[in-house]
């Protein structure tokens, strides 16, 4: 299930879909990504940021891309927490991402996305 909806989380950044996206993650979901300028462009610094509305400024500097995982995800269940690490391509490059998800009121939500920019 997690699998699934990480590929479906990346489906919704390849067409654009926030409202999607947004109802899969937890309202105060952490990331650690690139800095985004108030223009939408990357810069060379990290980021990390709290609550799926913050997330929403890198999500649509990506928006329209293709993004998909590659290879086998490594996928680690602890309980009601479950890890799912994975090389993703996005944008011609690979990097390695890891999420963090928790059933939250009986749902799993993303709670953390981890996503290294270097390339794979």
């Amino acid at each position: 299930e997690v699998i699934h909806l990480t590929q479906q989380q990346m489906t919704c950044l390849s067409v654009g879909n926030w409202a999607l996206y947004a109802s899969t993650c937890d309202q105060a979901m952490t990331s650690f990504e690139t800095q985004i300028t108030e223009h939408g462009e990357s810069t060379t610094g990290k980021a990390s940021v709290r609550g799926v509305d913050a997330h929403k400024r890198y999500f649509d500097s990506y928006a329209g891309q293709l993004s998909q995982i590659k290879d086998k995800p490594l996928v680690r269940l602890l309980g009601k927490v479950a890890v799912i690490s994975y090389v993703r391509s996005m944008g011609g490059n690979k990097y390695h991402e890891t999420k963090i998800w928790s059933l939250v009121d009986n749902e799993w939500k993303t709670v953390h996305s981890h996503l290294d920019h270097r390339p794979a």
